[in-house]
């Protein structure tokens, strides 16, 4: 599976460009040997002030709002 970049990947790259929310694969700090098992996770880090907080809860709340169009 060498080459194929796994899921989380590439949500974490779509959520960032389409959401304006960063998030950090797992599969970042896994071996070639169980991404497979943790390619369906991601990391949320809140580590700032509160305006941060609000709009990154503002964007997850309109997330499914979204989804639906």
């Amino acid at each position: 599976m060498e080459g194929v970049e796994p899921c989380d990947y590439k949500f974490v790259k779509w959520m960032i460009k389409e959401k304006k929310l960063a998030a950090i694969p797992i599969t970042a700090f896994c071996g070639a040997e169980s991404t497979k098992q943790f390619e369906k996770y991601i990391c949320l880090c809140f580590i700032n002030n509160d305006s941060t907080l609000d709009a990154a809860e503002a964007i997850l709340k309109d997330w499914n709002k979204d989804s639906s169009v």
